[in-house]
């Protein structure tokens, strides 16, 4: 249901027909108007109002309400709508500097209640993170609700202005939804660019955080040297910080160069190890911490493909100059003639820098030659890179 507090004021005309009068109370004048058009009127307009909605969201502001015989009807601009740990403001109207939560301003809201006290309704506005350091959110999110089992098609006309608000669902199926869709998420020095779904954790060491779904994430590091796209996955969000391990695809700015396979994202600025498999998020390290790992992935140089488990982190040089430093194992290749491998290179370890303007490292191999040849040889190897 809906819970409110707050400042009301109530408009009815039950006569059926216009009204134009003025009445003293005390000091003050109260003109009375409707107009014919207006028919059977039952609403009322809060400033200032707190709502709980089904235990999901709060919302502050400023509505319209409207009394219809089988529901009613909320409608308001420039409203908050708050999914976290709250009150969002506090009783002197001052934000409160203790909420954590994702917070949707400027909100513009429909809502649909009905008699047995379930709802449909629909937000849209911009979207911030609040209470938690070192994150932030650009964009615009809509929150979505509806557990009144019904096909809902209403479009809410906001009194005083020509906006409209339409909720619709076309499904009885219960929707409870957070959402922002190509919006930037800054984190640890990083902007992840994607779609991201806020709900609230409800058990767990995390209950009351909020578990972040993340979908369509691209992110560059290196300066543009390595991007990752198509990356998903999820993320914690507590006042401590922000977690999460996220799964894509990579590419990479380096001539005759390229990547495949499946990459991991883990990320963890907080000042804790993260270990929840309820959450799919396993051994992340305390933070800072950012990693990309793919195991089973390759990299294609100069033509060779090298396949293996590689880790990819930034560094600083010595020169001050961030580049990113790629760890390898279980790594191989072969060489041959298109149809025959005639050198195998395996058991490859080592590392490498890369930047924009190629990779240099050290790696370690076992290298063993096939009869094809007409001699056989294995041995243990240094291969420089460069």
């Amino acid at each position: 249901g809906v819970q409110a507090s707050g400042k009301l004021g109530l408009r009815i005309n039950k006569t059926g027909a216009a009204v134009d009068e003025s009445i003293a109370v005390g000091a003050k004048t109260v003109q009375v108007k409707f107009s014919a058009s207006e028919g059977d009127v039952f609403s009322f307009f809060g400033a200032g109002l707190s709502f709980n909605v089904s235990d999901y969201v709060t919302i502050e502001g400023s509505i319209s309400f409207t009394d219809l015989p089988d529901r009613q009807i909320f409608a308001g601009t420039d409203l908050l709508v708050f999914l976290g740990q709250g009150p969002v403001k506090l009783p002197s109207g001052d934000m409160n500097p203790t909420a954590v939560g994702v917070l949707l301003s400027n909100a513009t809201i429909g809502m649909v209640k009905f008699a047995d006290g379930t709802m449909a309704l629909t937000a849209t506005g911009s979207v911030t993170i609040m209470g938690v350091n070192g994150i932030s959110l650009v964009g615009t999110a809509m929150v979505r609700v509806n557990n009144s089992g019904k096909i809902v098609d209403e479009t809410i006309t906001i009194p005083g202005t020509t906006q409209d608000v339409v909720v619709r669902y076309d499904t009885i199926a219960a929707v409870a939804s957070f959402s922002a869709s190509n919006v930037a998420l800054n984190v640890a020095g990083q902007t992840l660019n994607g779609d991201f779904s806020f709900s609230k954790i409800s058990s767990g060491p995390y209950a009351g955080s909020l578990q972040v779904t993340a979908a369509n994430v691209s992110l560059s590091l290196g300066g543009g040297v390595l991007s990752v796209n198509n990356a998903g996955g999820t993320l914690l969000l507590t006042s401590a910080g922000l977690a999460g391990d996220l799964g894509g695809t990579v590419a990479l700015n380096i001539s005759q160069v390229s990547a495949g396979g499946t990459f991991r994202v883990r990320i963890n600025n907080t000042v804790n190890a993260i270990n929840d498999p309820a959450l799919d998020l396993a051994n992340l390290p305390a933070g800072p911490y950012l990693q990309l790992a793919g195991a089973g992935a390759y990299l294609d140089i100069l033509g060779q493909r090298l396949s293996g488990d590689f880790v990819i982190e930034k560094t600083t040089t010595a020169a001050n100059v961030s580049v990113l430093r790629v760890g390898i194992a279980n790594g191989g290749f072969s060489l041959g003639d298109g149809s025959t491998s005639l050198v195998n290179v395996t058991n490859v370890s080592g590392s490498f820098l890369l930047t924009s303007a190629g990779l240099a490292g050290r790696l370690n191999a076992t290298v063993s030659t096939a009869a094809a040849l007409g001699a056989t040889f294995t041995g243990t190897f240094t291969l420089g890179i460069n």
